[in-house]
C-alpha cells in the first residue's frame, strides 16, 4: 500500500489562522491521494521516506494509517437507536444497536400530558405514529397504545423502560445521552427524568457515569444540577460560540453538528475541550468517508444511524479514484458550504438561547 505523508507547518507559521484546519483542503490519508500526489510512488512505505524529517512524521496523527485501529479511541453512539434499520427511539431500535456493537445510545425526551418522560424526537406524533397532535396533548395511558408507522409497528417507550433495560447486567457497558428537547417546560422535564431514573434499582452514583443530560439551552443547566446533581451535562448544538460558554460549566461534554467542528475554530475547540477533560462528539454521520474524517479530527464519539457501518471501518483503508470523487462531492455539499453558513447562523442562534441579562 502506498503511503502519503503531509508535512504540517508549525502553528506559529499561521498565527491566529491556524484555527482553520488544513483538513478542509485535503482528503483523508489514503491511496486516493496518489491521484493528487503521484510522486509518492517514489517513496514506498518500506523506504521510511527519509526525505521528510522524522519529527514531522511523528506529528502526523491519522487513524487511517495502516496498522492503526480506526475506532480504538472513538465511541459509537447509536442515534435514536440506529433509526435507519428499526423504528426510531423504540426498545427494538436500542436492542438492535447494542447487538450491532454500539457503545452508547442517544435518545430524545418529551413529556406526556401527565408528566411522564417518553422517548420521541418529534413533539408531534404524526411522522412516527400517524396521529394528529403532540406528545404533550395525551396521557401515557393513551400514548402506550400507539404503534409506529414503520414496521414491525412497536410501541413508544418511557425513559424508565430504557433505564431498566440498561440496568441489566449484559448492558452495563452501555451509556446514554438524553437529548432534552427545548419545547418541554424545563423544570417539569428535568423532574420527570429524575423520577424515571430513581424508579430503577441502582444508586444515583451508579448512573452518574452512564447517563449524560443533553442540553441545548444553558438555562437547563441549573435545573439539572438541582434535581440531578452529579450527572454530566452534554451541550448539544450547532454553535461553537455557545459551546464555548459551556466550557465554564463543570463536568460538561459536547455533542456538535459535524460541519461546525471541521469549520473555522473547530479543531482548536476540540483540543481546548479535551485539554480540560471534556469529550467531544459529532452528529449525525452515516457516510464512511465523513466517519473517517471525524476520527482523524480526534473526536471522542460519533453519533450515527449506521452502527454497523461505523463499527466495520477497517483498520487500514484503501480507496480508489471513485472514492476520492465521492469524498470531494461530499465535502463541497455537506461540509464546506455549512461551515461557511454556520458562523453567520450562530449570530442568530446564540442570542436565542442565552440567558437574559
Amino acid at each position: 500500500m502506498k503511503a502519503t505523508c503531509l508535512v504540517p507547518l508549525p502553528p506559529s507559521h499561521f498565527g491566529p489562522y491556524t484555527l482553520i484546519s488544513l483538513r478542509l483542503l485535503l482528503p483523508p490519508l489514503t491511496t486516493a491521494s496518489s491521484f493528487l500526489f503521484p510522486f509518492t510512488d517514489r517513496f514506498p512505505a518500506s523506504s521510511g521516506i527519509t526525505q521528510i524529517p522524522s519529527a514531522a512524521l511523528d506529528s502526523i496523527q491519522s487513524p487511517l494509517v495502516p496498522g492503526d485501529s480506526a475506532l480504538s479511541n472513538v465511541q459509537c453512539i447509536a442515534h435514536r437507536g440506529s433509526r435507519f434499520h428499526w423504528p426510531e427511539n423504540t426498545m427494538m431500535a436500542f436492542k438492535g444497536a447494542i447487538k450491532a456493537g454500539a457503545d452508547a445510545l442517544e435518545t430524545d425526551i418529551h413529556l406526556s400530558k401527565d408528566g411522564i418522560a417518553v422517548l420521541s424526537h418529534d413533539a408531534s406524533l404524526k411522522r412516527c405514529y400517524g396521529i394528529q397532535g403532540n406528545v404533550v396533548d395525551y396521557d401515557w395511558e393513551f400514548l402506550k397504545t400507539l404503534r409506529t408507522i414503520k414496521e414491525p409497528h412497536v410501541p413508544m417507550p418511557r425513559l424508565s423502560e430504557l433505564v431498566q433495560f440498561l440496568a441489566q447486567p449484559e448492558n452495563k457497558h452501555i451509556w446514554l445521552i438524553l437529548d432534552i428537547k427545548t419545547d418541554n417546560i424545563a423544570e417539569d422535564v428535568i423532574l420527570a427524568i429524575a423520577e424515571a431514573i430513581a424508579s430503577v434499582d441502582g444508586s444515583a452514583d451508579y448512573w452518574h457515569g452512564r447517563i449524560q443530560l443533553g442540553c441545548w439551552n444553558i438555562q437547563f443547566v441549573p435545573l439539572c444540577q438541582k434535581y440531578l446533581p452529579g450527572f454530566p451535562i452534554t451541550f448539544i448544538g450547532y454553535s461553537l460560540a455557545l459551546a464555548t460558554e459551556f466550557l465554564d460549566v463543570p463536568d460538561t461534554n459536547f455533542n456538535l453538528l459535524f460541519p461546525s467542528v471541521v469549520g473555522p475554530f473547530g479543531s482548536d475547540f476540540i483540543r481546548k475541550a479535551q485539554s480540560r477533560g471534556r469529550e467531544v462528539y459529532v452528529w449525525t454521520l452515516n457516510d464512511t468517508t465523513l466517519m473517517k474524517w471525524a476520527i482523524s479530527l480526534g473526536v471522542d464519539g460519533i453519533v450515527t444511524d449506521e452502527t454497523k457501518k461505523l463499527m466495520n471501518i477497517p483498520h487500514s483503508v484503501t480507496e480508489d479514484i471513485q472514492s476520492f470523487v465521492r469524498w470531494f462531492i461530499t465535502v463541497v455539499c455537506f461540509v464546506w458550504w455549512p461551515a461557511l453558513i454556520l458562523p453567520l447562523y450562530s449570530a442568530f442562534f446564540k442570542p436565542r438561547f442565552r440567558v437574559s441579562a
